[in-house]
């Protein structure tokens, strides 16, 4: 071989450049073909015949050599493998190599010599040749299949589907889709196992593959499927999400269990007016998550309406996220009074929304997207920090009394996520604020999460940091006796429910509500009744024994500044 750097050397009767390095680019243009490294033996032989200087035409050999040799790779590249490619030249490169080579390791300048080779060659090459198609074959066959093919289950993919789709005439077949997902798959994988997920997808498959064929089924992603078929109606819909939910229900044994499953069925039909696949496929889910929402086990189509209330949402949503990111959400403050006197004594710090085109935003409405967004405890902290900030200034400004208390509520998923008792302790060091001013609420909720993390913060709160704790909406929801007791609760806000009892039946419903004030008076709680919205429920509050109430009679959840006002003029009153 001639090395860069070194001089030429002498084969036959003519010298061959000073180096292969600079004589490969005149080999690739003659040949038409790049070469690599791996071919320099292929590149020097052609080289040498390009140059030596034997009988006429004695170059003959290197053209057919040369032909057979491109159309190899023609072949080999033609099947899909550009690598197998390169594999045949450098395996070509090698076999020429050794055939044209003396025992002294000189290159055979016999014409005689490279006509008889010539065969040889020709047939080691096309050994290669087959062995190469060969194995691109099953390596393309195994790309088709990763491509195309869901690994686990082996049905077809996302991938496919939208390559398929695109090829329907949906002019006079328009197609009906199914997406479905799973209700609670993540369960089976906490209890069972990953192991016994993975069976039970492939089971899944294997039915509605069973049902409406191969071809109709996809695996997506995760739990998530898809049943494409051609829409014969709506009369037909039900019928076949029906038969989809029977599949799902038929028992399946796993680990010795029976277990039945149920899925939600999002349904969308694609024809010539669908603008296109990512819309026909963004109505199926729309009407998917609508079924999931509505309870599980179901099944809604999908219609403009319910599209457009989504896309609303997600807009909404988004807004939602960079106004809670740039700090753009204020408490309101809804006045807490004394009954008897009706003077404020406290205020409870409620998360608002006032957005600027579509006004004021429910928290029914931006709670839940913060729960589904897992921002939850950012959003309890950016309330409770801005009231701590605001009430340091009504303490500092003489507007409220050393011993006004304001409320905030702490969500259960905060108590779960993040160490309450650091944060509130932070904020009251920084705003030099009392623990003995602040009331933390939290709702009945607790009682079905860990409550005993719950317990160790309420602990912390109180004896550390003078902090009085308040259980939210009672009676709405799942407290008991019990479970008070070890929560160290000082206050009981009696839900708006009970005075609509109160409503609806007057005796059955007054003597609950006594029931209930006297039985908490004996427990040692501080009782607050809340959704006042007449004077005759605060006149019945009052002769029950009840001390404190808040509602829309007393005052509305209002801004500070509103708030200040109101303070104000109780002030001057006095």
């Amino acid at each position: 071989m001639i090395r860069k750097g070194k001089p030429a050397e002498t084969l036959g009767r003519k010298t061959i450049g000073p180096s292969l390095f600079v004589w490969q680019p005149v080999t690739e243009e003659v040949l038409g073909i790049s070469m690599g490294k791996s071919e320099r033996n292929l590149s020097a032989f052609f080289l040498f015949f390009a140059n030596a200087q034997t009988p006429e035409n004695s170059v003959w050999p290197l053209i057919k050599i040369k032909v057979f040799y491109i159309k190899l790779l023609k072949i080999s590249i033609g099947t899909g493998g550009i690598l197998m490619g390169k594999c045949v030249k450098s395996l070509a490169g090698l076999v020429i190599f050794s055939c044209g080579k003396t025992a002294y390791g000189q290159w055979n300048t016999s014409l005689e010599y490279w006509e008889n080779a010539f065969l040889d060659i020709k047939v080691h090459l096309s050994f290669i040749a087959a062995t190469i198609i060969i194995l691109n074959y099953k390596l393309i066959k195994n790309l088709y299949q990763k491509a195309y093919f869901d690994e686990l289950t082996a049905a077809k993919n996302r991938v496919k589907f939208k390559k398929e789709i695109e090829k329907l005439d949906l002019e006079n077949k328009p197609a009906l889709g199914m997406m479905l997902n799973i209700d609670n798959f993540k369960n089976i994988n906490y209890v069972y196992g990953h192991s016994a997920g993975d069976y039970v997808l492939k089971t899944i498959v294997k039915r509605l593959q069973e049902v409406f064929g191969k071809k109709s089924v996809y695996r997506f992603s995760g739990d998530e499927f898809f049943i494409l078929h051609e829409d014969t109606g709506e009369e037909h819909v039900e019928l076949k999400a029906n038969k989809v939910m029977e599949e799902l229900k038929k028992p399946l044994d796993l680990m010795g269990t029976k277990i039945r499953l149920f899925g939600s069925i999002g349904i969308c039909s694609m024809n010539n007016k669908t603008k296109d696949v990512s819309e026909f496929l963004h109505r199926a889910n729309v009407a998917m998550y609508k079924a999931k929402k509505s309870g599980k086990g179901r099944f809604v189509v999908a219609d403009d309406q319910m599209v457009e209330e989504f896309r609303k949402y997600s807009r909404l949503e988004q807004e939602f996220l960079r106004y809670l990111q740039n700090k753009e959400l204020f408490p309101y403050y809804q006045p807490k009074v004394e009954l008897e006197s009706e003077e404020i004594i406290g205020v409870e710090a409620l998360a608002r929304w006032v957005h600027p085109l579509e006004g004021f935003i429910s928290p029914a409405v931006f709670v839940p997207i913060a729960e589904k967004n897992g921002v939850v405890s950012e959003l309890d902290f950016l309330i409770a920090e801005s009231a701590i900030m605001a009430l340091k200034k009504w303490i500092k400004t003489g507007i409220v009394s050393m011993d006004f208390k304001l409320s905030f509520n702490i969500s259960v998923k905060t108590l779960e996520e993040i160490n309450v008792y650091t944060r509130i302790e932070q904020l009251l060091k920084k705003y030099e604020v009392s623990g003995e001013n602040i009331q933390v609420e939290i709702t009945e909720s607790v009682f079905i999460n860990d409550i005993e993390k719950v317990i160790n913060n309420m602990s912390l709160l109180k004896e550390n940091l003078g902090i009085s704790i308040a259980l939210d909406d009672f009676t709405a929801g799942h407290s008991s006796l019990k479970e008070l007791g070890k929560l160290g609760i000082d206050t009981l806000k009696f839900d708006r429910s009970l005075l609509q009892i109160v409503k609806e039946n007057a005796n059955r419903g007054q003597k609950i509500y006594s029931t209930l004030v006297h039985l908490s008076n004996d427990m040692g709680y501080i009782s607050v009744a809340e959704g006042i919205e007449e004077a005759s429920e605060s006149e019945f509050l009052k002769k029950e024994g009840v001390k404190y109430a808040q509602g829309y009679y007393f005052g509305k959840p209002m801004p500070e500044e509103l708030l200040i006002s109101v303070l104000d003029k109780k002030y001057d009153e006095k």
